[in-house]
């Protein structure tokens, strides 16, 4: 008994502990230890943290924008940028624009701008094609959602939203076995990436693997808490 409540005393400690860090230790190398406003959009399932690129460090994206997204408020972001013609906007810009609209469950509007890129002749690379992954698994498109994100993974193994996305998706058919798979090469990308240790944990819970849950949300709050400590050492 004494054995069985110890564990149940990690486990919460390690939920709490994870979970307390969850919205902060993404921004870690840029703030540590302090929560951004801006923190849920960068470590969600379409911030930019899983496409691969920081806003602020877009020198063409004006300034105005950047702070308005650094201050989470992506309505008042998207509303600028919706004010620029697209061909004002660079490649970058319009695919924060992009993810904004799915943050803000746009589909249309997000599918619009993929669209009016290809009618303009932009060169697909690995975010284009997960973006629109993302797009046509958001309207229950799963078969050519997997196949973008497959193809935006041919380009860049290293394309983490496409990991998520490929994870979504076999959680959503019951391939509890590959989602874990696809979740673990998000960690091997992105050690800090909170919200993968919090899926895998959920999987784990619904298979039955208790004891693994425990190891995943301790492994994720060592881990954090650890780069943490690395990143205000810097």
């Amino acid at each position: 008994m004494k054995k069985i409540m110890r564990r149940k005393s990690l486990l919460g400690t390690a939920i709490i502990g994870l979970l307390s860090y969850s919205l902060s230790v993404n921004a870690a190398i840029y703030q540590p230890m302090h929560e951004t406003p801006d923190s849920i959009f960068k470590t969600s399932e379409y911030g930019y943290d899983a496409f691969g690129f920081e806003y602020t460090k877009n020198k063409l994206l004006k300034q105005e924008v950047a702070d308005l997204f650094q201050a989470g408020d992506i309505k008042g972001a998207v509303k600028l940028l919706e004010s620029m013609p697209l061909s004002n906007r660079d490649r970058k810009t319009n695919y924060l624009l992009v993810m904004s609209y799915l943050q803000l469950n746009k589909i249309a509007n997000a599918r619009n701008i993929l669209i009016q890129l290809e009618q303009e002749g932009i060169k697909a690379d690995a975010e284009f094609y997960s973006l629109q992954a993302a797009v046509n698994l958001s309207e229950n498109k799963v078969k050519i959602a997997k196949e973008l994100y497959q193809q935006a993974l041919k380009i860049d193994k290293k394309m983490l939203s496409a990991y998520l996305g490929l994870a979504k998706v076999a959680v959503s058919e019951h391939k509890l076995d590959t989602a874990k798979k696809h979740y673990q090469k998000v960690l091997n990308l992105n050690a800090n990436y909170t919200n993968a240790y919090i899926m895998l944990a959920k999987i784990a819970n619904e298979q039955k693997k208790h004891q693994e849950v425990e190891k995943i949300l301790k492994q994720g709050y060592l881990n954090i808490r650890g780069n943490l400590k690395d990143s205000v050492k810097i």
